[in-house]
């Protein structure tokens, strides 16, 4: 594991882990948390367009100016995450036919399961991550601010053009706006935004405003894009209070094994979830017991992580001279 790393995005990133395996998807199984919450499902929305936002916030780093570059970039994306997710991929749908049909499998796959609506559960975020790593040499390839908001404009045309005569994943043109909005601005223009006094206060009254429409009861539609503020609202939030507890070693420590190993517990938590399931959803209470798989979740995902990172990982970057 490397120790060279942000801590305070860290900790956001971990955050927006537990919520979404700890707190979101165990209530599924019996132990509804997020569910009952007024606001639960846009915060989970919020959640997920932060993770993708940190995820274009890192790659954003990569210099493309030549074919090497982009096969470095697909490389290390390939060995990073694709592997991994193959291999969960086709145990899930052995184990519990995860996918509806092999069509769907194959879209999947590839990174185009968009195009198959509705999504299948849980992996199809990863799926659109790895569209999203797709175009993202094209994205920075482009230099400058305006080129590369222009070309992101082009790709949302094409999705939702390609939306009106097929319907896609309502999640992919929300999600796909965010990543390529933050491959577009400046990491320093980022990091200022998010330092901002100014930017915190309104963060502040973004989330009341929020909190007042759930609590008066007033219908804002289903629209994606009106929840685009909450998603950059919470962003500063969450660097804030990041910020802070960065400052505690313990507490930091913590949360970065949980970054860590979050891509990982991402792809694995339901495979454990379901198992777990089919063992001991006739126990009473069985609900409970799932909130213990949590830290089992977390622990087995970060050895999983490490042992990887150490017998794959390593071995292919330098097999490929990466």
């Amino acid at each position: 594991m490397s120790y060279n790393r942000n801590v305070t995005f860290d900790i956001i990133r971990a955050i927006c882990a537990v919520w979404i395996i700890a707190i979101w998807h165990i209530g599924e199984y019996g132990f509804p948390l997020a569910q009952n919450l007024p606001m639960g499902e846009d915060i989970t929305t919020a959640i997920l367009g932060i993770f993708v936002f940190i995820s274009s916030f890192f790659v954003q780093k990569y210099c493309i100016k030549t074919m090497r570059d982009i096969r470095v970039f697909y490389l290390k994306r390939c060995i990073r995450l694709y592997i991994p997710f193959l291999v969960v991929s086709v145990l899930m749908d052995i184990l519990f036919h995860w996918y509806e049909n092999i069509l769907q499998l194959m879209l999947s796959l590839i990174g185009i399961s968009f195009l198959y609506s509705p999504g299948v559960k849980t992996l199809w975020f990863v799926s659109i991550l790895l569209f999203f790593y797709g175009l993202t040499p094209l994205i920075l390839s482009f230099k400058g601010k305006w080129k590369r908001i222009l070309c992101t404009v082009v790709i949302i045309t094409i999705l939702v053009f390609t939306n009106y005569f097929n319907e896609i994943d309502s999640r992919m043109i929300y999600l796909c706006f965010i990543y390529c909005f933050g491959l577009s601005i400046n990491n320093d223009t980022i990091m200022r935004f998010l330092k901002d006094k100014y930017a915190l206060t309104i963060s502040i009254l973004i989330v009341g405003i929020y909190v007042l429409i759930y609590i008066y009861n007033i219908d804002i539609g289903e629209s994606k894009v009106l929840r685009l503020p909450l998603v950059f609202a919470l962003l500063v939030l969450l660097y804030n209070f990041s910020n802070i507890l960065s400052k505690n070693k313990m507490a930091s420590d913590i949360f970065i094994n949980i970054s860590y190993s979050s891509m990982m517990a991402y792809l694995l938590h339901r495979l454990i979830y379901v198992l777990f399931w089919h063992v001991c959803h006739e126990w009473p209470y069985s609900g409970w017991y799932f909130g213990l798989m949590i830290p089992v979740i977390f622990i087995t995902s970060y050895y999983v992580q490490l042992n990887y990172d150490r017998c794959v990982v390593k071995k292919l970057n330098v097999l490929f001279d990466l």
